[in-house]
Order: structure tokens, then C-alpha cells, then sequence
């Protein structure tokens, strides 16, 4: 029996602790001041915003002038005469930089983070309590959820990346070999240890990929970085698992947990569904200034596998299921009923026999329509086909070509990241999709809108 209350409690502390959680240590910052131990708080003000400044590498991708904000906030950290005025000061001075592994740890314990949005980030696009209706029999194994629907499709539900939930997944995958599909929930997963992620994604890594790129500040300008460094996932294990895959994400979905999202997108048997991540990766270290209150200091900018930065902006799933609270009312969940109808369509593609196949070409309107960060098109085929799609602006003119090889005849997807052939961002506007598939042809509008 799942201990619902117990539960919530855990990921709550869960989401808080990302803001200190560092998955690839680099080196140590350099925070020591002359003045340890009688520093003013005006002095200690100088030595988090140099610290930021020198070290903080999104700047100039979120557009802060942290200049300007040290000139507004000196005068009332001149005049501070206390930790609880100065925890307050800081704190509004650091909400400006709308990171959420940003935050400041005070002598009790407490932790504080500027940039929480409690009401919107402790949305889950999920209800507890309705699992048992699609997972009979749903069991725990701390730190893990798990169970197999009546179609044969194991579940499992992931709250945090630890070696103790490493270990118990291994153990769990391997009890569901026999399964026909796997289902993995990581959206109440706040994040954690990245290398955690690394060894659960490579269960089911079909090739060495790289799933990101990252850069640490170097220099005193706010747009030095050293070099690019890459992250890489490959397979370690003899046997993995290459059945069918729906990964469930959220708004919760972030930090390491979205590294994870980031590595299992590059195998082929795995989709993503539900809505769009958090959008927050900064492997934060952690420094203490003389009165005992801790920050947590972001040291890269992360990088998508095409060099697209997804802080802020998150990373939209393949297949885009809303959830809002009238599923809740109804003990219904459209994301993990869209997941049980994903692998069974894949089933079914991948055993014509068990399903009859499309009777005509089509190609269907993407969704959503229209989009901000990454649509779906999906197309049917009534036989065997060489199949060109490519998406080309209001002028005709190509943009990027998505598919151009042979498909078996079935149902097929493709997913566009609103970005061209050299992987630049497209600008907002109307674009047009086209698909020719032996002698059928077919074109839609679509509407991109950043």
C-alpha cells in the first residue's frame, strides 16, 4: 500500500534539497574573506555578489544586469543590522537571478529558495492516490513505486537519483523481463545524483550517444567560459531492456532529472510524454559565509545533445498530454493512459499481425498547434514507403528535413524542436510541413510561436 501523505512529504524535501545537489564537482570556488569572523553585513553582501559575479554562468542568458542590482541593494545592505534583515535582503536580491538551484540555508536548517513558486511548482500532473486504478496491486520498494498494468506493462515511479534507488531498480527491471512494455515515472522527480540517472538510463541504451554539453564560467566577464564539455550515455550492461518505453515528465522534472530525460530521448525505443520539464540545470556548489548562513552558487550552463540551452525553457515532451484538476476530481490520469496507448500502438507497428494497419497514406496535424518549444507530427502508411518530410517556411523555402528513409507501413511520429538544419532556432510565424511516401503527397499548416 502506498503511503500517499508520507510520500508527498518526502518529494517536498526532495525539490528542496536539489538546490544543493552537485552531480560532477569541478574544482572548489574560491570564497575565503580577510574578514571571517567580524564581517559587516555589507561586507558579506560584497562577497556573494562577487562570488555570483565571477562564477554565475546565465547571465547573459536570462539578460540580468547584475551591476544594476548591486548598485539598488548596497544601500539597504549598508544599513542591515541583523541575519534575519539580512537573510531577507538577500534573498530578494538573489530571486532576480530565477534559479532554482539558487538558495540560501540558515544555522537551523531551514532552507530558503528565492525563486519558489510553491503553487505552480508543487503542481504535479499526477494524482497518488488514482495509480492503483491503472497498477494493481502497486507496491513500494524505497525509494521506488512499482507494479505491471493489466496489459503486461511494468511501471515503475522514480522520485529521486540515489544509489538505493539504483540498486532496487535493477533488481525490479529484471522482475519484469517477461513484461511487454515499461512505463517510467520521473514526474515527481526533483532531481539528484546525475550519475544515479546514468546508471538507470543505460538499461536501456542501444548505442554511445552524447545526451549533453556543458561550459563553466572562466573569467572575469560575464560571457567567459571555458571549453565545452560533453556527457556521454552508452550501454554497461549485457542485458537491457529494449521494449517498448513511455517516460512520464512534469514541470516537476528537473535538474538531474532532466539529464536523465535528456539521455533515454536518445534511444529509439524510448518516448517522453506529459508536459514540458522544469527547464533548471546548474550543478550548484554550496559556500558559507561567517555567520553561518550557506548559498548554493549554479557553476555551468547546460546544453541539449544540439546545443540548445533549456534552462528556463525546459524540455518538451514527444507526445503533449495537459493535466489539470478536473483529472485529479476524477481519479483519472490522461498521462499514463496516453503511455498504455503509445506501447500499445507500438506493438502493434511492431507486430502487424496483431493489429490491421492503416488502409490509406495520411498525414494528421501536428499537436499542439499551435506550439512554443516542440510539435508532433504524425503520419500513416498503408504499405512500405520512402518517406520525405520536411518542414519549409510561408515562402516555400526548406527548412529542415525531419524523415528521409524507407518506413514499414503503420502509424509513425516524428517530433520538430522549431529549429532549422544547422540547428538555429526558427522565428515565430506560420510554417508548412510536407510529406511525399511512394506516390502520395500531402501538406499542413503549422504555427510556431516563441
Amino acid at each position: 500500500m502506498i503511503k500517499y501523505n508520507a510520500l508527498g512529504l518526502l518529494i517536498n524535501v526532495l525539490i528542496l534539497s536539489v538546490l544543493f545537489s552537485t552531480a560532477y564537482p569541478k574544482g572548489e570556488i574560491n570564497a575565503s574573506s580577510e574578514e571571517e569572523g567580524a564581517a559587516s553585513y555589507e561586507l558579506m553582501f560584497e562577497r556573494v555578489w562577487s562570488v555570483y559575479d565571477e562564477y554565475y554562468p546565465y547571465f547573459i542568458h536570462k539578460q540580468i544586469n547584475w551591476d544594476s542590482l548591486r548598485f539598488e541593494y548596497q544601500p539597504a545592505f549598508a544599513t542591515c543590522n541583523s541575519d534575519s534583515q539580512f537573510v531577507r535582503l538577500l534573498s530578494n536580491l538573489l530571486a532576480n537571478l530565477r534559479d532554482f538551484h539558487v538558495g540560501l540555508r540558515l544555522p537551523n536548517g531551514t532552507t530558503i529558495c528565492p525563486t519558489f513558486d510553491y503553487p505552480r511548482l508543487i503542481r504535479y500532473n499526477m494524482d497518488w492516490e488514482c495509480l492503483p486504478n491503472y497498477v494493481p496491486g502497486i507496491r513500494e520498494s524505497e525509494p521506488l513505486f512499482y507494479g505491471i498494468t493489466g496489459d503486461n506493462f511494468g511501471y515503475i515511479a522514480i522520485p529521486s537519483w540515489t544509489e538505493q534507488a539504483v540498486e532496487q531498480f535493477n533488481s525490479i527491471l529484471f522482475s519484469m523481463q517477461h513484461t511487454d512494455g515499461l512505463i517510467i515515472d520521473v514526474r515527481m522527480n526533483a532531481g539528484g545524483s546525475e550519475i544515479a540517472a546514468q546508471k538507470i538510463a543505460s538499461r536501456f541504451a542501444t548505442h554511445n550517444a552524447i545526451y549533453a554539453y556543458h561550459r563553466f564560467r572562466q573569467g572575469s566577464r560575464h560571457d567567459d567560459f571555458g571549453a565545452l564539455g560533453a556527457r556521454n550515455i552508452a550501454p554497461v550492461y549485457d542485458w537491457r531492456y529494449l521494449k517498448p518505453v513511455a517516460l512520464l515528465v512534469g514541470v516537476i522534472t528537473m535538474s538531474s532529472s532532466e539529464s536523465f530525460v535528456l539521455m533515454m530521448d536518445r534511444f529509439p525505443q524510448v518516448v517522453t510524454i506529459g508536459e514540458p520539464t522544469r527547464g533548471c540545470s546548474g550543478n550548484p556548489t554550496e559556500l558559507e559565509l561567517p555567520n553561518g548562513i550557506k548559498y548554493s552558487v549554479p557553476r555551468w550552463v547546460a546544453f541539449r545533445a544540439n546545443h540548445q540551452i533549456f534552462e528556463g525553457i525546459g524540455i518538451a515532451p514527444d507526445i503533449y498530454v495537459p493535466y489539470t484538476d478536473k483529472y485529479k476530481a476524477s481519479g483519472t490520469d490522461p498521462i499514463l493512459e496516453r503511455a498504455i496507448e503509445s506501447i500499445t500502438s507500438r506493438l502493434k507497428i511492431d507486430n502487424p499481425s496483431i493489429s490491421s494497419l492503416p488502409t490509406e497514406y495520411q498525414l494528421n496535424q501536428n499537436y499542439p498547434n499551435p506550439f512554443n518549444t516542440s510539435t508532433l507530427i504524425k503520419f500513416e502508411l498503408k504499405e512500405r514507403a520512402l518517406v520525405s518530410l520536411h518542414i519549409s517556411n510561408a515562402l516555400g523555402q526548406e527548412i529542415v528535413q525531419l524523415v528521409n528513409e524507407v518506413k514499414e507501413a503503420g502509424t509513425h511520429s516524428v517530433t520538430w524542436d522549431g529549429q532549422d538544419k544547422f540547428g538555429q532556432p526558427t522565428t515565430s510565424g506560420v510554417y508548412l510541413y510536407k510529406i511525399q511516401a511512394n506516390d502520395f503527397k500531402d501538406v499542413k499548416k503549422m504555427i510556431l510561436l516563441r
